[in-house]
């Protein structure tokens, strides 16, 4: 199903099949892209982005089956637990630097170039905001459990993590590929 965006890009093709009868199908029409990086680079991401979210999704899941004082105190828990999105969104870019090979249409383009920088950066703020909550916690109220210190060190992981997802956002950057067209 193409959204209202891309519709566009899109043209209804007719064929007929060996039945006789008339079968529509869509047809790409419009611009196609690749990556500004070569395949080896792109796959070099892939990896890079695959490691930084394994790690990124351990730090994130570890805190949450942890009995600690962090984890009861709204202003910690809830930038972590928000960190979700961003992680799905990076995880769904990673996978399409696995799977998708040039030439890319517009949608995959989008999906991929715009939805990086994005998640990258929320993940930053998200972490960013959990780990400045867990700090002054610490200074309203110095009570500890062993949990608080497993908390501390996933949330500095998480955020080193998206640190480096967001510095490696324009590894993901793509160009025109000029017209192509695909054998059938």
């Amino acid at each position: 199903m193409v959204t209202k965006k891309y519709a566009k890009d899109f043209t209804i093709k007719y064929e007929e099949t060996p039945s006789g009868r008339l079968k529509a199908r869509a047809v790409y029409t419009g611009r196609y892209y690749a990556f500004s990086d070569t395949d080896e680079k792109v796959g070099k991401t892939a990896k890079f982005f695959t490691l930084l979210l394994s790690v990124a999704l351990i730090a994130f899941l570890v805190p949450l089956f942890i009995i600690s004082t962090a984890a009861r105190t709204s202003y910690v828990i809830l930038p972590h637990a928000l960190c979700f999105f961003p992680l799905v969104g990076m995880s769904a870019v990673t996978v399409d630097l696995w799977t998708e090979k040039p030439p890319l249409t517009r949608e995959k383009r989008d999906h991929i170039s715009q939805r990086a920088p994005i998640s990258a950066l929320l993940m930053v703020l998200f972490s960013g905001a959990a780990t400045a909550g867990f700090i002054t916690r610490l200074f309203v109220s110095p009570e500890m459990l062993p949990g608080d210190l497993v908390f501390a060190l996933c949330e500095a992981a998480l955020l080193a993590a998206s640190i480096l997802l967001f510095a490696g956002r324009e590894r993901t950057a793509t160009r025109e590929a000029g017209e192509y067209e695909k054998n059938e």
